[in-house]
């Protein structure tokens, strides 16, 4: 075959559906959760056999129910205990322990609970929240669990702080430093360690990460405001920065150096939201020419975004080590007032950019 026939040949497929001469080399397929037809589904770990742990709210009471999902079955998650009514899963290991919260029949009050099988490990229940000044409606601030059995929890005292720190195995725990009025956890590795931040009333924060009493201050160079704070088991720590322009930018630490790395489009804010041992970055960000927000894959080389969700969403996204994620984003929508849904998905990724 001459080169005029296939250049001419070059050209058609160029028209053809499908084909692109710079066709994607990393590829997303979200699968959207659904639990006996309910939509309302908040998925908020994944461990590296790919469980998916989170609540389902069902009906227009939007009752609550703890879940893990296997592939295509659900299971419903029992209550801790005749006065806590739901079970709010946080994380779940390896050995398939889950930790969350559950909060007291009538009371404000709150605390953590660990689901080891059918089981749950009342050494593990401690306050997460107070009832003393504490609006019914407060979530509990991050939670942690590792493969050892270790535990992280922040516990909210009142609405104007302090958060109180706690990590460790029960009934021997240790605090996170308090260099500010507030101060939470955001994740800790199976070697102990604990990373999080500190701030106050003006919203700046601090980062750092330690155990016992050596925490070392992570700033990386030009940051004005630092977020974030997730440390894999290999020792780095992930999360994102202000720079004194504005600007958002996402970085990764790891025996002293700090890698930096931007959205693959203008961005008017980025937020870590984990970080898996082989060095995959996940999160969000929100465009400035769209104004939606979008989630993000760093593989420690480029970053690649999926999805796309209205400006308002809370979205979280969490990884295991095989690249497999799930992406839950909350959203208002219109009834009987303002009411807020979620919405999950199973995330599977493909191609050079996992």
């Amino acid at each position: 075959m001459n080169s005029r026939k296939i250049a001419l040949l070059a050209a058609l497929a160029a028209c053809a559906p499908g084909f692109s001469a710079h066709a994607k080399t990393t590829r997303f397929s979200l699968k959207q959760l659904l639990v006996a037809g309910d939509d309302n589904v908040q998925a908020t770990a994944i461990n590296d056999s790919g469980v998916i742990v989170g609540t389902v709210y069902a009906g227009i009471t939007d009752a609550a129910t703890g879940i893990s999902i296997v592939g295509n079955t659900t299971t419903l998650l029992p209550a801790p205990s005749s006065v806590t009514p739901a079970f709010y899963p946080r994380a779940i290991n390896a050995n398939g322990d889950i930790f969350g919260w559950g909060r007291l029949t009538g009371s404000a009050a709150a605390q953590s609970y660990l689901l080891q099988g059918t089981t749950y490990n009342t050494a593990y229940q401690r306050p997460v929240i107070e009832p003393s000044n504490i609006a019914a409606d407060v979530v509990p601030p991050p939670m942690g669990l590792t493969s050892k059995g270790e535990i992280f929890f922040n516990t909210i005292y009142s609405l104007s702080g302090p958060v109180g720190t706690s990590y460790g195995i029960p009934p021997h725990f240790r605090q996170y430093p308090s260099m500010n009025r507030f101060n939470t956890i955001e994740s800790i590795n199976n070697d102990g360690i604990v990373a999080g931040t500190s701030f106050s009333f003006s919203g700046l924060r601090t980062m750092y990460e330690g155990q016992g009493k050596n925490f070392t201050q992570v700033l990386p160079p030009g940051s004005i405001n630092t977020l974030g704070g997730f440390l894999n088991n290999k020792g780095a720590i992930a999360g994102s920065y202000i720079d004194s322009t504005n600007a958002y930018h996402g970085f990764v630490f790891q025996s002293g150096t700090y890698t930096t790395f931007d959205m693959p489009e203008a961005a008017s804010k980025v937020f870590v939201t984990g970080f898996s041992d082989k060095g995959r970055v996940v999160g969000y960000y929100v465009s400035v020419t769209n104004p939606h927000i979008h989630a993000f894959l760093y593989n420690g080389t480029t970053v690649s975004s999926f999805g796309s969700f209205p400006q308002y969403n809370n979205v979280d996204v969490v990884i295991n080590n095989h690249a497999l994620m799930a992406v839950s984003s909350q959203w208002p929508y219109l009834g009987n007032g303002p009411i807020n849904k979620y919405v999950s998905y199973r995330v599977t990724c493909s191609g050079v950019g996992c």
